[in-house]
């Protein structure tokens, strides 16, 4: 029993095809400006009825849209604005459900999901209560990044879906979604070892370290060019201000593996890509053995509670 104790629980659902559960759950309790991992896991496990509940949205449900908007100063009227402007460009007859994030040019980022989907979803993910936040995948990753002045693309390696965010400081100005994903390297790396990625990486056994490295380095020039060429289509592809190639100041590359992101910072690729490669600064250290991924969802539930300035064990 807890009394007037805060806490928030994270659930990390996806659906990536391996052997390992497809789940992450965490729970920290919240002391201050502190968030104190208590347990975590890929059991499933329920929260209670006052805790701040914090599930994944997978992007196959999501979409969207740049929007114009009249100056509302009550946020609630903005979302209700957003929601019918949306349910008029796509002619839903589901209400939807609407976050705003700020562009350039009085526009703001809509990132919508139809009512159905959303309650489709949980239904399917079954935690037991409704989530005080429902945040989309890649988006719990970049929220623990700093974000740098200037035109920036921040490439996401999530374990289903990858995503490329061009941003002008804490401006988003697209969002690519794309299927270079962690299973599909995997895959090869379980094919060959036995092991996922996370797996070996945790083991510490350096034999099998150094089996996946060579793997991933086998791969890396196939990366690589993938990568780069979804940022050059996210540039190019920018609607809300047109942004040449050579305006970007440099890249921010994320994954939930040390060896792909080693393995890619280190290549000799001379491309475009390459010289503008650099690994993420984050806000707050993140405590071994867990994913950026659920680490991002405890952050976003600390939120709730005012600042946060760490996160640990």
């Amino acid at each position: 029993m807890r009394i007037l104790q805060k806490r928030v629980v994270a659930y990390n659902f996806s659906d990536v095809g391996l052997p390992t559960k497809n789940l992450e759950v965490a729970f920290a309790n919240v002391r201050g400006k502190n968030l104190k991992i208590t347990d975590y896991g890929k059991i499933m496990k329920y929260p209670d009825l006052e805790d701040v509940v914090v599930v994944n949205l997978p992007w196959d449900i999501l979409r969207t849209v740049f929007l114009e908007l009249p100056p509302v100063p009550k946020e609630q009227d903005r979302l209700n604005l957003a929601a019918i402007e949306i349910k008029r460009l796509y002619d839903f007859i589901s209400d939807v459900e609407v976050a705003l994030l700020p562009s350039v040019g009085g526009k703001q980022l809509a990132i919508f999901v139809e009512k159905t989907d959303l309650n489709r979803y949980l239904s399917t993910i079954n935690i037991g209560i409704e989530p005080d936040v429902a945040y989309p995948d890649l988006f719990s990753e970049l929220l623990l990044v700093q974000k740098f002045p200037g035109y920036w693309v921040y490439f996401i390696m999530g374990k289903a879906v990858s995503g490329t965010v061009l941003m002008f400081g804490d401006m988003i100005l697209n969002i690519r979604i794309h299927e270079m994903a962690l299973n599909t390297v995997d895959r090869i790396v379980l094919e060959e070892t036995g092991f996922e990625l996370c797996e070996i990486e945790k083991s510490e056994n350096s034999e099998l370290i150094e089996r996946a490295e060579k793997i991933v380095e086998s791969l890396i020039g196939e990366l690589i060019t993938e990568a780069e060429r979804e940022v050059i289509i996210t540039v190019n592809t920018t609607d809300v201000e047109k942004v040449a190639i050579d305006q970007i100041e440099g890249v921010v590359f994320l994954a939930n593996s040390k060896i792909i992101s080693n393995s890619l910072l280190s290549t000799e690729y001379e491309g475009f890509l390459r010289r503008k490669l650099t690994s993420p600064s984050l806000k707050i250290d993140i405590p071994k053995d867990i994913s950026l991924s659920i680490a991002g969802l405890l952050y976003r539930g600390g939120l709730e509670f005012g600042k946060v300035k760490s996160l640990s064990w």
